[in-house]
């Protein structure tokens, strides 16, 4: 789904504030090539900390709160209990990511939101216009 143009302008003014504005070419199948930007952020140890405490928090929050739910409960609980450390690990672990970006889609030209996305290079996405296929590189 195509983000309204205030919508993405709202998140890139996040992001800039935030992140670290990367500059990338971004080229399709048909070999057209555009510009355009992601944000990388990186967290330190004491950010990674506080996020994987508050998912940890959330899931334990809703472990509780399924205690409540006739039956269901049986296979609830148990499930949010252990996931919560479990996520909470694997977000701990990510040392940073890409948060997402903008760019001109090179075949249809529309302005398309570029999704958040691990640090593997080439990036890949689908413009949410056209839905043509788009390799992202830093450029």
């Amino acid at each position: 789904m195509a983000l309204s143009p205030e919508e993405l302008d709202k998140k890139l003014a996040v992001w800039k504030s935030i992140a670290t504005e990367i500059p990338v070419k971004l080229e399709t199948q048909l070999e057209n090539r555009a510009m355009g930007a992601v944000y990388f952020k990186e967290w330190s140890a004491q950010e990674k900390t506080k996020r994987a405490l508050r998912i940890w928090g959330i899931l334990w929050a809703i472990c509780i709160l399924t205690i409540f739910i006739p039956i269901a409960h049986f296979v609830l609980v148990p499930a949010f209990f252990v996931a919560g450390p479990i996520a909470a690990l694997v977000v701990f672990n990510r040392e940073d990511a890409i948060l997402g970006g903008a760019a001109q889609c090179p075949d249809c030209k529309k302005i398309f939101d570029i999704s958040k996305n691990k640090v593997e290079w080439p990036l890949k996405d689908v413009c949410s216009h056209c839905y043509h296929h788009i390799v992202i590189n830093k450029s």
